[in-house]
């Protein structure tokens, strides 16, 4: 019997079992080939993302940022300090898991779980490999298998909120004016209820958008690059989900969900490696305080749902509002932000981490926002 079995080896699953394996058995699986693939991630993280076991993975720092809105007008963000890193995503996924395997966790890829089972001191994982069924057992299961988690099925946890539909293109860019900066672009025409970005990555740069309507993201995101980036030369493409709403049960007995699994995404922004980043340090702190038992479990979500609790909810109401903003009053809020103060206050104390926050003082400092957004103060920020 294993003490730990983590389903998923992506940047949460991999860094708890690298933080563990030294205190106790460890079993790490994945269902892919190769660790990292396929990529389904922007790769925009904050510095506090990076450590000297990714490090490798990172391809440039962000000090830019740009913010168009529907009719084009732009706020223009800069930083003298790093508020943003580019990685790659598989390498950043992939040094993470070899680092588990070198501080003594086991790891199985082309491994998929389909169901748990047992009661009691411990839970059955059955699994498939290579078309070969195998049980796992385990005194502490940790679905880290992403917003489709099986895990999370298995064990009935309540299903999300809402599912955000992502797709992005990576390719080169001929005549890039802001070849430095990450840019977003709000406009219910191409992004309904989220926006679009661009991202540069080394010699390549990323363009992709979100949307709530599952089926159209391909075609929003072909039309956005006709009409925006005729330059643009794809290379590859990619597509995944974002799960989003109010911050749900993140244990249920011996069975814990972290990263996108627990659905730890940020609502405004759609990013959680930050999230599960911290919800594997604080988990690996709660089993190595308490064991891998109930009592572990118990202590990670207490310990998650109050660092973070305050900061998603705000999040989230803050996202429903935004969800039905017409693009007039996007342009208004771009506007009303491309204040001097306020772009002074966001180039100093802008955090992608908690951007709720930022908001909420945001709000402050130009009440005139609530006067044009009245269902800013209706939802209770």
């Amino acid at each position: 019997m294993q003490d730990v079995i983590v389903v998923g080896a992506g940047p949460a699953g991999s860094r708890l079992a690298m933080l563990i394996a030294g205190d106790c058995d460890v079993l790490l699986l994945e269902e892919h080939d190769r660790v990292g693939e396929p990529a389904q991630c922007a790769g925009l993280v904050s510095p506090r993302c990076i450590d000297d076991v990714t490090r490798g993975s990172v391809l440039c720092n962000i000090r830019d940022f740009v913010l168009h809105s529907p009719s084009g007008k732009r706020l223009v963000l800069h930083s003298r300090e790093p508020k943003g890193v580019v990685i790659d995503r598989t390498k950043y996924d992939s040094l993470l898991a070899e680092a588990a395997v070198r501080n003594g966790a086991a790891f199985r890829a082309r491994t998929r779980v389909i169901g748990l089972g047992g009661a009691g001191e411990s839970v059955r994982v059955t699994a498939r490999s290579n078309d070969i069924s195998m049980d796992f057992d385990g005194k502490l299961i940790v679905g880290a298998d992403g917003p489709k988690s099986v895990v999370r099925r298995s064990a009935m946890f309540e299903e999300f909120d809402m599912l955000y539909y992502g797709v992005q293109a990576t390719g080169t860019l001929k005549g890039d004016e802001n070849e430095n900066a990450v840019e977003m672009f709000l406009g219910n025409g191409f992004a309904p209820g989220f926006f679009a970005w661009k991202i540069p990555a080394g010699d390549h740069v990323r363009i992709g958008l979100c949307s709530r309507e599952e089926g159209t993201p391909f075609r929003l995101l072909e039309s956005f690059l006709k009409s925006r980036f005729p330059g643009f030369r794809e290379e590859t493409r990619q597509a995944g989900i974002i799960p989003m709403g109010a911050l749900g049960d993140l244990s249920k007995g011996r069975v814990v969900l972290i990263g996108d699994a627990a659905g730890q995404t940020k609502p405004l922004t759609g990013g959680g490696i930050y999230l599960g980043k911290v919800a594997a340090e604080m988990l690996a702190e709660s089993i190595k305080a308490e064991g891998p038992c109930i009592a572990a479990a118990e202590l990670y979500e207490k310990m998650f749902k109050m660092e973070f609790g305050r900061e998603l909810s705000r999040a989230w109401r803050l996202r429903r509002v935004i969800n039905e903003m017409s693009d007039d009053k996007l342009d208004k809020a771009v506007e009303l932000l491309s204040d001097e103060k306020i772009v002074s206050m966001l180039e100093e104390a802008g955090d992608i981490d908690y951007p709720a926050n930022l908001s909420v003082a945001v709000l402050r400092k130009m009440p005139q926002l609530l006067q044009f957004f009245p269902e800013l103060l209706r939802s209770g920020l």
